[in-house]
């Protein structure tokens, strides 16, 4: 977002103000400059040069800006009547008169000059060489004196992260702020006007000039606003940092096929699920709770939101880490465990101790081939009941003892670790097997 700085309407300090002239020839009074009226030809001041005309503020203003506003105004023809030398004083004794700004030879209308600040009580145009079409006249239809407006803008900023980058210039209205870590959930704003009685607003709060305000950050980008109002509501200014909570952290993941194994969790990170043979490969879709993190899966780098490449699937486990790494602070790592199935696999394979089943970890799923079980001290063995799934034709062993589907193999267990082997043959010719383990442990 760009800064900005909202102006108000230029304020004419001598409307309706006392005025005074050198001379004026009636019925065009010196007073007829200041009352607001263009367009009326009568509505100016007409008097001889050289002569003047001068305008009581009430008070010494700071001015920046003057205009004259000549007969053209009001329908005249250009430049014919438009003054063509004249010039700018100011005084505040209305006695001791100091030049301010010349105009010679002037050709235009309105004649609108910028100046540099000056303060004075009294403004008065000292006119040496009048209309072009009769430079022993001096006319014009309104004189208007500008009050310079109270400043908006600031005169520093600061964030505690650190330094603002690039660094602090009043004209400069968008910062970015160094990045802070997971762990911190605010930063604070400082900011100095120029004009010392300005209203300032941090994030729409009004703060103190200089104190530091405490702005709460979200993950990822945060967009604080610091505005500055002028003391006499002239204008206001905007400026705006961008600053940037890091997170390690995912707060979506998806897979083109299979579901993760009891669904996302921020803080759950590793997950398996499992896929058919016929699924040849797949794609991983990270969304990170920080935007501006980097995102790798499989080693591969990965936009927020956006699918990896296709990832090649081997039959059996294949392990995806996605790796995000925040511009500040530790990386996290989650990992997706994706299980193909072989030609070869079973649709069950059942354990029991004497008639209690046994369970198995991971809760049996034909794509995954290792598992883990437990059977008590009083147990003499176990017995196993592979299930071959349907239009799979292979042959089975248990520990190399032969059996069919749906059949059972006992297998004696001893105190420790015992490993059980269910091997898969197909009938085909090459032999293509496939050998799901079971590590059962006695105490």
């Amino acid at each position: 977002m760009k800064g900005m700085v909202e102006e108000m309407a230029d304020i004419n300090l001598a409307l309706g103000k006392t005025t005074q002239a050198s001379n004026y020839v009636m019925p065009y009074a010196s007073s007829k400059a200041v009352d607001g009226n263009c367009s009326t030809p009568t509505s100016r001041w007409l008097g001889n040069v050289p002569g003047w005309i001068s305008v009581d503020l009430g008070a010494p203003y700071l001015v920046y800006r003057w205009c004259v506003r000549h007969m053209p105004s009001a329908g005249w023809v250009a430049p014919d009547y438009v003054m063509s030398d004249f010039k700018l004083q100011g005084s505040n004794d209305n006695t001791n008169w100091t030049d301010i700004d010349t105009v010679t030879n002037n050709t235009t209308n309105p004649t609108d000059r910028i100046i540099t600040g000056v303060s004075f009580r009294y403004f008065r145009v000292y006119v040496t060489k009048g209309l072009r079409t009769n430079n022993k006249l001096a006319s014009l239809m309104e004189l208007e004196i500008y009050k310079a407006p109270k400043s908006s803008y600031l005169l520093g900023l600061t964030v505690s992260s650190g330094a603002l980058s690039p660094a602090f210039a009043k004209n400069t209205f968008v910062y970015a702020a160094p990045s802070v870590a997971y762990g911190t959930g605010s930063i604070t704003v400082a900011a100095t006007t120029e004009d010392a009685a300005a209203a300032l607003k941090i994030n729409g709060i009004a703060t103190t000039n200089g104190q530091p305000q405490t702005v709460n950050l979200n993950y990822g980008a945060n967009v604080v606003q610091t505005a500055a109002t002028a003391s006499d509501s002239s204008s206001t200014t905007i400026y705006t940092v961008n600053a940037i909570r890091t997170s390690p952290y995912l707060t979506g993941l998806t897979l083109s096929g299979g579901n993760l194994s009891g669904g996302f969790g921020q803080n759950t990170y590793a997950y398996t699920t499992s896929v058919g043979n016929e699924v040849g490969s797949i794609t991983v879709t990270p969304t990170a709770q920080d935007p501006s993190a980097r995102i790798t899966v499989n080693g591969a780098v990965v936009n927020s939101g956006q699918p990896s490449g296709a990832i090649p699937l081997n039959e059996g486990a294949n392990i995806i880490p996605i790796v995000v790494t925040p511009t500040v602070g530790t990386a996290q790592t989650y990992t997706v465990t994706v299980y193909r199935k072989s030609t070869l696999y079973l649709s069950n394979l059942l354990l029991k101790n004497g008639v209690t089943n046994v369970a198995a970890n991971p809760v049996f799923d034909g794509a995954i081939l290792d598992y883990t079980a437990s059977v008590p001290s009083t147990a003499a063995n176990i017995t196993i009941s592979p299930t071959l799934a349907t239009g799979v034709t292979a042959t089975m062993t248990i520990n190399g003892n032969s059996v069919v589907s749906g059949g059972r193999v006992t297998i004696g267990v001893i105190s420790g670790v015992n490993t059980i082997s269910v091997v898969l043959s197909s009938s085909t010719s090459p032999v293509k097997t496939n050998t799901y383990t079971v590590k059962v442990t006695k105490p």
